[in-house]
């Protein structure tokens, strides 16, 4: 059995007032400080644990973008609705395999079931214009800007 230890470059140790170290404690503070980092920064209340699908939202003068990763997913699999200032995506990501019977997992990231996400816009959309394309498991969702909306160029007039 091996042991990995994580630890940052060019960082003596954690802090702990009075001049001490965790090097001072040794390793029971070692294992509880990782402990807490692993709940905090990458467990249950991490920003970086997201809810599937993982979306990048972009915009440009005349739409914003959403492109989603829907990997094994085809476009009936996925719901859409729009509103004036918000876009939803629905549907179920199946993982159907003969393999999963009778065994052990040592490490299971991709998750299966039902998903529901809303994304709220800072702008309002023509939701009679919003397409959507599917490529290769990845969704482009392009949402046309409103005109009042849009940005606009006023000219300065001189006396």
């Amino acid at each position: 059995m091996t042991i990995i230890r994580r630890t940052t470059p060019g960082y003596p140790g954690t802090y702990f007032g009075w001049g001490l170290t965790d090097r001072d404690f040794g390793l029971p503070v070692n294992e509880m400080t990782r402990l807490f980092e692993n709940f905090f920064k990458r467990g249950y209340l991490a920003t970086s644990r997201r809810a599937f699908p993982p979306v990048n939202l972009y915009e440009d003068n005349e739409n914003f973008y959403m492109t989603a990763e829907l990997p094994g997913m085809t476009e009936k699999d996925i719901e859409i609705n729009v509103e004036a200032d918000s876009i939803r995506l629905k549907g179920e990501r199946k993982i159907v395999s003969d393999e999963c019977k009778n065994v052990c997992y040592h490490r299971r990231e991709r998750a299966g079931g039902a998903f529901n996400k809303k994304v709220n816009l800072r702008n309002r959309i023509s939701t009679d214009k919003v397409t959507a394309n599917m490529n290769n498991g990845v969704l482009k969702i392009t949402m046309p800007k409103t005109e009042d909306s849009k940005p606009k160029k006023i000219e300065v007039k001189v006396n």
